[in-house]
């Protein structure tokens, strides 16, 4: 069983308990930093002042950019997909004589 570690992050100045795996410390942290970061940003940039607004604005853009990533993996999956079977069309005659 995964050892467990008990912390606290601070998103929009407000404290989030949480038990993690131990290995996923350094992920949470880094979330929490870069959300409270992207919060300042459009708070700066929005003009915007309300905690909500601000985390409703960060989770969208988290979103599209996970859907991004997601598209991007599948044409990756494709196109390494593709290169393979090319290589084993190349390959299949020369492994048969």
């Amino acid at each position: 069983m995964a050892e467990k570690l008990k912390i606290t992050i601070s998103v929009a100045k407000r404290p989030y308990p949480m038990n993690i795996a131990v290995q996923e410390e350094f992920f949470v942290r880094e979330a929490a930093r870069l959300l409270n970061e992207q919060m300042q940003q459009y708070k700066q940039d929005l003009k915007m002042t309300d905690p909500q607004d601000l985390l409703a604005m960060v989770a969208i853009d988290c979103m599209v950019t996970n859907l991004k990533l997601n598209e991007n993996y599948k044409n990756l999956q494709h196109a390494v997909s593709q290169r393979v079977g090319s290589l084993s069309d190349l390959l299949t005659p020369a492994l048969n004589d």
